[in-house]
């Protein structure tokens, strides 16, 4: 599958006053770095033979009339790929705000900026401090912990929509029920789940495309985003404080039956009733990938 690897560096740009309407022009331009290949992944052959207007489609290769990740309010008018080697491009793409955006009536559905819109989502999530003071975990009177415990939680969802000329169900296989392995829309990695992709054929006047929507639900759950926390519990433990040292024994009531017992987060006995430990690091629930590849934005409203 190619990919768009970009910008590079050596952004360059340029500011002039325009005194007749008492604003900054300002035009810069970046370019991306394409690789494309002719089977799965970049470990496929390159292909010698991709043209123009196959580069210009890779997700990540700014589209004309798209936002500037870098200027408010100046838009792509222009992109120039050029093949530097085999199978290998660099699209410079300029950006201005020297005119107003464009007609969005007149422009063909896959040039048009994407649309998205933010809701919410309720998830279960395991409860072990009290919501309002996070220093009082959930224990009885005795300082034993009670039964698991859940509480209702609201995530955002992010659903963003867009025209693409080329879609492959392989990009499911590739992004959904994934994490993100680098920050994403402002969101650290690891917060930000890929839950659902939908892509459904369209057509406009002779040409085919695809309207896909992709689907996102961020969670920060302390940071941890979508790993799982799991308590340092057990049915025995080591009685040197640590794995390995001393001996292990089993955690056992009164009448010598097995119990599941609070461990120190080391494989030792953990003697605090009030404080609960978390094994560390937490787990992960799913597989990363980048979804920067994908070029799904932040898009400005300018």
């Amino acid at each position: 599958m190619s990919a768009c690897f970009g910008p590079r560096i050596g952004i360059n740009g340029s500011e002039t006053i325009n005194l007749d309407n008492f604003r900054v022009n300002v035009e810069h331009s970046m370019v991306y770095v394409v690789v494309m290949t002719t089977g799965p992944g970049l470990t496929g052959s390159r292909d010698a033979l991709a043209r123009e207007d196959q580069v210009l489609l890779v997700p990540g290769v700014p589209a004309l009339g798209a936002a500037s990740e870098i200027a408010p309010g100046a838009f792509c008018n222009r992109r120039s790929p050029v093949e530097i080697g085999q199978g290998v491009w660099e699209v410079e793409c300029t950006f201005d705000n020297t005119a107003l955006r464009p007609n969005e009536m007149n422009q063909e559905p896959w040039d048009l900026t994407p649309t998205w819109q933010w809701s919410a989502e309720t998830i279960e999530v395991p409860l072990i401090y009290d919501a309002q003071d996070p220093t009082r975990p959930i224990l009885n009177s005795a300082g034993e912990q009670l039964p698991p415990l859940t509480t209702p939680e609201s995530v955002p969802v992010l659903t963003i929509s867009r025209a693409e000329l080329y879609f492959d169900h392989i990009q499911i296989q590739s992004y959904m029920n994934r994490v993100n392995s680098q920050p994403f829309w402002g969101w650290s990695a690891n917060q930000v789940l890929c839950s659902e992709i939908t892509a459904q054929q369209q057509r406009k006047d002779t040409t085919r495309y695809w309207q896909v929507e992709y689907r996102f639900k961020f969670w920060y759950n302390g940071g941890e985003g979508w790993r799982i926390k799991l308590l340092d519990e057990g049915t025995y433990y080591w009685t040197g404080g640590t794995k390995g040292t001393g001996t292990r024994r089993p955690f056992g009531d009164d009448a010598f039956q097995q119990v599941t017992g609070n461990l120190n987060g080391s494989g030792g006995i953990n003697t605090s009733l009030s404080t609960p430990v978390f094994i560390t690091p937490a787990f992960n629930r799913y597989q990363s990938v980048d979804f920067n590849v994908l070029g799904l934005g932040p898009w400005s409203w300018a």
